[in-house]
């Protein structure tokens, strides 16, 4: 009887004098196989080259029955021939003879060929298995529990020798995760039934292996690892062992041995995934609502039910939300999933970095890490453990933008202010309690604005260098109800030319100044600070835009109105006090802090000077500025031309004037250039108040005589002085005499006073009679016309007056 060893023998042990190792001796079912992973482990694996080798020296290992039908028949018919052609010598007649040894001989044969297929025919078909290539195609995953998995797969099988038969695995076939990294140790994963496989055509023989099977997973831990390797590998390989059973030629060849090594793509961690689409339509206390549409390259032949997937979002080592698909079957090739997810995080300093990486042109790059597998309301531990070690990097693009997130920058209000400190005027300080800028944001999602702070460059529009920088602190700000304008304010920051460019700063002062309106180009960023439900973040955005600014139009609007001549001087001229208006037709508020002045000319003459004091503002609209003025003149031309503009003054007339700027006009450097550019015309309104009030004139008809004594009004307000009058006095148009006497002591007027003067001879030009006197002495009162020149002082500035009034109303006193 043959030794049949135990499984307690040692592990090399021998069977019918063959010398088998344990793994050999599994393989048949001649010991039993590592119920644990440690005992798996710890077990030596044997190659394929040497699984072939042992089969190669198998000759028979055990007896089915049909191989011992075979040979016993074989036994029974290789005698009967012989003794049948033996038997032929005792035929009396040759033919019997002949076919008697034919019969036998065949007989023999056979059993012969009987006793050979018995015999070398287990040979022949481990042999066929073991040449055979077994291959599996597209392959199915799905139904996936904590303990299996529905695998089904369409394999083929080639080189399998020259007999036709039929291949049966009577037992699950025990399947190993093999040829691992660095050589390491086949693990035990599961157990899987192969079905029946047909074998024939031409030779070399062929076949279909169709695999509809349930995977039962027989070691977790060896599962989670053989299902995290096959996730981010590009390739794995199963080794199935187990028994096997041929059948040919009527003929069952049990004990085979099946030891295939099968090679599949793996998943390669889903390679360069593609966003198509990326939306982030609204938003709740749960976060920022994400729908997205990702494509995924399955590089495999593995199609995978996968059920419901989560991943968690990554950026820069911080989770900030998550991505969900339902229903995920990846197969093969490009797959199109849809995503809905939720961004939220508490880490502020990570979500202004992403907001402005992304809203600024930079993209997002993020990790999504597997978070979980749902199937059927359930997560198999094994594959969550292996789907969470799948990182995949997303690149989104940044979004497109119809127009910049800020723009339409505007400064309403604005007020600028000069420091007497900085004489160079190269600081300006800028206030505005409305700026307002657009907000176009790319997503409809909740945002809120609370503060905004700010860095700006004015820039030059010709040379496009910037001339001008300005710092915004962190200030309060909100958006309107629509969520679309964005409104601050500006509160006295300081607006500084910068080094090298002053000259493009004066130039951008001076429209200010002389221009209608003012385009500047600005440039810099805006940081906001922003709530939102997906948290607080500070946003950082670019911003290039042009503002436009009202200008003053070259102060173009002035007049003076209640003009007075306080006081006079030979050598400083004749003092004036007025009330300037200046009409500002835009916006923006001019605090100069310094004293301005414009010259005074009439007619092409320099006649003096308006002087406004510091401490006004230039406000929109019309100004109201008391200021003061010298009159003086330094030709004689000029003096002529002053005396014939105070006589019109004096005598009710507006006297047109030329103001005029120039480099002393203004005290700062950045704003003499501006100022050189005023000239303005305007009005030196008349007096309201007339010189002379009334008068008298006595008649002496016996001395045929004429004297006149007048009242004059002294509106101004300084001492007139009247030294001689010369003057010509008409009546119904006709000359009723003239006056041409200097005072015997000159008649001191004080301010806003009346003064009356003495008698003052009149010569009659003709005879009394002629003068029709006869109704106004009835009447006791005429009046008459004057054309006077007068010879006055004006404080201590002398000076001749030509003068004029009509209709003087003269009282007649009869001597």
């Amino acid at each position: 009887m043959p030794f049949i060893p135990s499984r307690d023998t040692d592990p090399h042990a021998k069977w019918n004098g063959i010398e088998f190792s344990r793994f050999e001796q599994e393989a048949r079912g001649l010991t039993a196989a590592p119920a644990s992973r440690a005992d798996d482990n710890e077990r030596a694996t044997p190659s394929r080259s040497a699984t072939f080798q042992i089969n190669k020296r198998i000759w028979g290992l055990q007896w089915g029955a049909g191989r011992f039908m075979a040979l016993l028949v074989s036994i029974l018919l290789v005698p009967a021939g012989a003794g049948l052609a033996l038997a032929t010598l005792l035929l009396p007649t040759i033919p019997f003879r002949i076919a008697l040894i034919t019969v036998g001989c065949g007989v023999a044969v056979l059993g012969c060929a009987l006793f050979g297929l018995a015999v070398i025919g287990p040979k022949i078909a481990q042999m066929a298995i073991d040449g055979a290539a077994m291959t599996l195609g597209a392959t199915s995953i799905s139904g996936i529990t904590q303990d299996s998995f529905k695998l089904q797969s369409l394999g083929t099988v080639t080189n399998a020798g020259f007999l036709t038969a039929k291949l049966a695995f009577p037992k699950p076939i025990k399947v190993y995760w093999t040829q691992r990294p660095a050589g390491a140790s086949d693990l035990l994963i599961g157990t899987l039934q192969v079905p029946l496989i047909t074998i024939n055509g031409g030779f070399p023989k062929s076949g279909t292996l169709t695999l509809a099977t349930t995977f039962h997973i027989i070691d977790q831990l060896n599962m989670v690892d053989f299902a995290t390797y096959m996730i981010n590998c590009e390739s794995f390989s199963w080794l199935l062992v187990g028994d096997a059973t041929a059948m040919a030629f009527g003929l069952s060849f049990g004990g085979l041995a099946l030891s295939k090594v099968f090679t599949l793509r793996g998943f390669n961690s889903l390679p360069n995934p593609n966003i198509v689409a990326f939306d982030l339509p609204n938003s709740d206390a749960s976060g920022i609502h994400i729908l997205t549409t990702a494509l995924a390259i399955n590089p495999s032949t593995i199609t995978i039910d996968l059920g419901s997937i989560d991943f968690s979002m990554m950026y820069d080592g911080i989770d900030i939300g998550y991505l969900s698909a339902p229903n995920v079957l990846l197969s093969p090739g490009v797959n199109s999933l849809r995503f809905d997810g939720r961004m939220k995080t508490a880490n502020t300093a990570k979500l202004s970095t992403l907001m402005s990486t992304f809203l600024t042109g930079g993209g997002l790059r993020l990790a999504v890490l597997g978070h979980s597998s749902t199937i059927a309301k359930t997560q198999p531990a094994w594959l969550n453990s292996a789907f969470r070690s799948l990182s995949l990097a997303i690149s989104l693009s940044p979004p497109r933008l119809n127009a910049p997130i800020v723009s339409g920058l505007n400064m309403f209000a604005l007020k600028l202010g000069w420091n007497p400190s900085q004489q160079a005027g190269t600081t300006v300080t800028i206030s505005s309690p409305l700026v307002t800028a657009s907000f176009n944001s790319p997503y409809p999602f909740r945002i809120s604005v609370l503060k905004v702070e700010g860095d700006l460059n004015f820039i030059n529009r010709d040379s496009g260098l910037a001339f001008a920088a300005i710092h915004l602190p962190w200030s309060s700000a909100s958006l309107d109800a629509d969520g679309k304008l964005v409104e601050l304010s500006i509160c006295e920051q300081n607006l500084a030319a910068i080094p090298g460019r002053e000259h493009m700063f004066c130039d951008f002062l001076k429209s200010v100044l002389v221009a209608s309106s003012v385009y500047v180009s600005i440039s810099g960023f805006l940081s906001a600070q922003v709530d939102t439900d997906g948290g607080k973040a500070t946003i950082r955005l670019p911003i290039t835009d042009i503002i436009k600014l009202g200008g003053l139009e070259g102060m173009s609007q002035i007049r003076l109105d209640n003009i007075k001549l306080f006081k006079g001087d030979a050598d400083a001229g004749i003092s004036i006090n007025a009330d300037t208006f200046i009409v500002n037709p835009s916006t923006n508020t001019l605090c100069f802090n310094a004293p301005l002045q414009f010259d005074i000319h009439l007619e092409g003459h320099s006649v003096g000077k308006v002087l406004i004091p510091a401490g006004f503002q230039l406000g929109p609209g019309e100004n109201i500025i008391s200021s003061g003025g010298i009159l003086k003149t330094s030709t004689e031309a000029a003096e002529k031309t002053l005396l014939t503009g105070l006589t019109k003054w004096l005598q009710n007339e507006d006297v047109p004037i030329q103001l005029l700027g120039h480099q002393d006009s203004i005290f700062y450097d950045s704003l003499k250039p501006a100022f050189c550019c005023i000239d303005t015309f305007t009005m030196f309104p008349g007096q309201k108040v007339p010189l002379i009030v009334s008068g008298s004139l006595s008649i002496s008809f016996m001395k045929a005589s004429l004297a006149a004594s007048l009242i004059l009004n002294n509106a101004l307000d300084a001492t007139l002085s009247i030294v001689s009058i010369k003057s010509t006095v008409y009546y119904n148009g006709k000359v009723l005499g003239t006056v041409n006497h200097k005072l015997s002591k000159p008649l001191t007027i004080e301010p806003k006073t009346a003064g009356k003067t003495e008698a003052l001879p009149l010569t009659p030009a003709i005879r009394l009679v002629d003068l029709e006197l006869l109704i106004p002495v009835m009447q006791n009162t005429l009046a008459v016309d004057t054309v006077s020149t007068i010879q006055a002082v004006v404080g201590t500035y002398e000076t001749a007056m030509n003068y004029s009034q009509a209709k003087v109303q003269i009282s007649i006193k009869l001597l």
